[in-house]
């Protein structure tokens, strides 16, 4: 199938040089890549997480909702997502991809207190208001997710140095979520 087809540059220079790099060699020849993946991956982990699952739990609490009634906004809230995402993956590709992730990032740490608080009135409207915001904020960060770390890791390590990162940060800081989450609801006294 891939006789006749031209390969990239990279994929060349890769293949002439092997991919025998170790992962903890890779981690000390790219700390910064992996350390700027791993907190995002962190984030996204912590993001999605309160955004989802402990905002239910806030609904059912403190907005007086069913907990069918709290589960159907986050699913609503989460397929506005998905929608978005697109969007937010073209502007990214048009526009600096950094930058506009980076918005987003500003944007979720203003926004989610805001979604909370529209959260807590248990109004309709502030709901459906809230379950938009939500969908914005989780879109401007997830589309141009993939392009930025992407872009982190030479060709030779990308995927192991993304795959390590992610995949340490879903387990030590996303599994660590809940506790940011009991944190914060100590901490601000609902």
């Amino acid at each position: 199938v891939r006789q006749n087809l031209n390969d990239s540059k990279e994929f060349v220079q890769a293949k002439k040089f092997g991919t025998k790099l170790s992962l903890i060699k890779m981690m000390t020849q790219h700390p910064f890549a992996f350390l700027r993946v791993w907190m995002i991956a962190g984030f996204t982990a912590v993001f999605v997480y309160i955004a989802n699952i402990y905002y239910v739990s806030f609904l059912k609490k403190y907005a007086a909702l069913t907990f069918n009634q709290s589960t159907l906004i986050a699913v609503i809230s989460q397929l506005g997502a998905v929608l978005l995402i697109p969007l937010f993956g073209k502007l990214g590709d048009r526009l600096n991809y950094r930058t506009l992730y980076t918005h987003g990032l500003l944007a979720a740490a203003l926004g989610t207190p805001c979604l909370f608080a529209l959260g807590a009135t248990g109004k309709p409207m502030y709901l459906i208001l809230g379950m938009f915001l939500y969908a914005l904020m989780n879109a401007w960060t997830s589309g141009p997710l993939l392009k930025v770390v992407h872009h982190e890791f030479p060709t030779t390590t990308r995927y192991r140095g993304i795959s390590l990162a992610w995949g340490l940060a879903a387990a030590l800081v996303g599994g660590n979520a809940m506790m940011v989450a009991e944190f914060l609801q100590g901490y601000f006294g609902n």
